[in-house]
């Protein structure tokens, strides 16, 4: 029961001085003021313990006032809250003032008014100054806030969703977005004075100018994106996937125009930021072209490679076609059956391998399966060699085509160099 009796809610009473309740904080003022007086030399007349108790009442007074004032102006312009209009603050700080001055005044001091004169003018000096930091916040709020009004108008014509704008058009964009920002920064330039007001503004243009080189940037992103789609697009048209083989006379000159036909579109965007910052770009650009035409070549040769073999299978067929005495209308109906389906190449290497005889046909029918699985793109064009020849030997059964007719019927097919392939073969006119 003894912590209870001496603890206890009830049994605690609020010291007070003066009729004054003393806090926990007051009492730091009143044991500083009684160790300056007990660290002199000789001991301390009660008089001077009287001024003592009396300056540390004040003392305690001025810091309630203080937090009262700190208290009254963080609602209204704490870290947390927004820009306040300046007349709405220079309303605020009077208020605010007054609260803490009445505060002062009306706290039980000991010392006569002319202690309590001189710790009230310490108050009102401090308000100013905590007034002078309030201005200073308010006005980041709103450097804050114009510099993102800036940020806000640039995104409407500039931000990553929007495609690339002609730089005359960025330049006059950028001005607007400044008057805006600018203009909406001016209304804030009545306190703290023209000095103040002028720094902030600096700050603001300063932030302005290095926003507009990072949209430069973007801008030029988006141009150097378009020009590289621009290269793929023109090389597509001569090197696409469904286009055969290109040589590499024709394939090194129709890069060079693609490359011409990038490099011109980007270089309309080249005014803004500097030579060196375009010559970044286009240097990114001449990287990303001669990568891209790497790979082109690269697989140029793969399609080269694949070329040759279906040429050689196509005659192949070709050859099998006309060693065959029996069959070949029946060769030629399954063919173009296969044909009018859009069958796969299996279609046709069965009817060969049925419709010709011993070796020759196993021959086409192991071409046509190897084109099927390494080449199927090229089946149709398989399917039509084999039947132009086919054809051409029905209406002329007597008379077996010789190699020459063999490669003038492959050349109308689209094969180019087919008589050469025969003649590397070994193959004579009297086979047929």
């Amino acid at each position: 029961n003894l912590v209870p009796y001496y603890l206890g809610e009830s049994c605690l009473k609020p010291k007070q001085i003066g009729g004054q309740i003393l806090k926990g904080k007051d009492l730091l003022h009143y044991f500083k003021s009684y160790m300056d007086i007990f660290q002199q030399d000789e001991l301390p007349e009660p008089k001077t313990i009287l001024g003592a108790t009396a300056e540390a009442n004040i003392r305690a007074a001025l810091a309630a006032a203080k937090d009262k004032y700190v208290e009254e102006m963080e609602k209204r312009v704490g870290g947390d809250k927004g820009y306040v209009n300046e007349t709405d603050l220079e309303t605020h700080h009077a208020q605010a003032m007054d609260k803490a001055e009445n505060l002062f005044n009306t706290c039980k001091k000991l010392g006569g008014s002319k202690l309590s004169s001189q710790y009230l003018a310490k108050l009102l000096t401090y308000m100013e100054d905590q007034y002078t930091h309030y201005i200073k916040i308010n006005k980041s709020k709103k450097l804050a806030a114009a510099q993102e009004k800036y940020v806000e108008e640039m995104e409407k014509r500039v931000g990553g969703d929007k495609g690339y704008v002609n730089e005359t058009d960025l330049e006059t964009h950028h001005a607007q977005a400044m008057d805006k920002a600018e203009n909406l920064f001016n209304t804030c330039k009545k306190l703290g004075g023209s000095k103040l007001s002028s720094q902030y503004l600096a700050k603001l243009l300063t932030y302005m100018e290095d926003q507009y080189t990072h949209y430069i940037k973007i801008n030029k992103s988006k141009k150097l994106a378009a020009a590289q789609e621009k290269y793929v697009e023109e090389m597509e048209k001569r090197v696409g996937g469904d286009k055969g083989y290109v040589n590499e006379t024709d394939l090194e000159t129709h890069h060079a125009e693609a490359k011409d036909i990038a490099v011109n579109q980007f270089e309309t965007c080249n005014k803004l930021g500097g030579p060196e910052l375009s010559d970044e770009f286009l240097k990114k650009l001449y990287d990303y072209i001669d990568k891209e035409y790497k790979k082109i070549k690269k697989n140029m040769k793969e399609k080269n490679k694949s070329n040759d073999i279906i040429k050689l299978g196509l005659f192949v067929a070709a050859a099998g076609v006309t060693i065959a005495s029996g069959g070949v209308a029946g060769l030629v109906l399954v063919a173009e059956a296969s044909l009018a389906a859009e069958a796969s190449a299996v279609a046709f290497a069965t009817g060969a391998a049925i419709t010709t005889v011993g070796t020759v046909g196993t021959a086409v029918a192991s071409a046509a399966m190897y084109v099927r699985d390494k080449f199927f793109r090229h089946s149709q064009l398989f399917f039509r060699l084999s039947i132009a020849y086919g054809r051409k030997f029905v209406d002329n059964e007597a008379n077996a085509p010789t190699l020459a007719e063999t490669a003038a019927v492959a050349e109308i097919a689209g094969v180019a160099e087919t008589a050469g392939v025969a003649e590397t073969a070994g193959v004579a006119e009297t086979a047929g």
